[in-house]
């Protein structure tokens, strides 16, 4: 009996022990032609990615993680993206989906407690005209740094955007931020 009570009392600690790792953050960044996800844990995740068709997804399950609230749907309204979904899979397991209009190339990386989801996309197919002389922002914010100005008739490159704002490609090959209502899109 006594060897069986200290059998249990050795069996609690060892489940005290194994604690479910705590998923945190999803942040989405964009650069060039690369949108970023990064998925934050509490600690170092354990994940399993796997790549589905129709429709195409990327999908990450976080091994041992629990998530509260237990499901976050992020719809991005532009092509080639659709929608990102997490949700609590099941008791251990927290899914990732990236839902995509069609296939891309893509990578899964994991830094210290996060996993990357990196997706390389082209967005460079339009060329567009300054209606005025407008500043370029280091960030897409107007309280941002200036790093320079265009004038009236300068041809750019649209390379991505961001809420009100569009990354550009500029003559010199600098790239900063434009405000969209500082620019006339031209169809070619």
């Amino acid at each position: 009996m006594k060897r069986y009570f200290i059998l249990l009392f050795v069996f609690f600690i060892f489940l005290s022990n194994l604690k479910a790792n705590k998923f945190q953050t999803i942040d989405i960044n964009e650069y060039k032609n690369l949108y970023q996800i990064t998925l934050s844990l509490e600690e170092k995740p354990i994940y399993v990615e796997n790549v589905y068709r129709n429709p195409y997804r990327i999908v990450v399950d976080l091994k041992n993680t629990i998530m509260v609230p237990s499901k976050k749907n992020i719809n991005i309204d532009r092509e080639p993206f659709k929608e990102i979904r997490i949700a609590q899979h099941d008791k251990n397991t927290v899914r990732f989906v990236l839902e995509l209009t069609k296939k891309l190339t893509h990578t899964i990386s994991q830094k210290d407690n996060q996993v990357i989801v990196s997706i390389k996309y082209l967005n460079e197919n339009k060329i567009n005209t300054i209606k005025k002389k407008v500043p370029v922002k280091l960030a897409p914010r107007a309280s941002s740094i200036t790093i320079s100005e265009v004038s009236l008739g300068a041809k750019i490159k649209i390379i991505n955007e961001k809420n009100n704002w569009y990354l550009v490609l500029l003559n010199d090959e600098q790239t900063g931020w434009i405000k969209k209502s500082s620019l006339k899109i031209l169809n070619e």
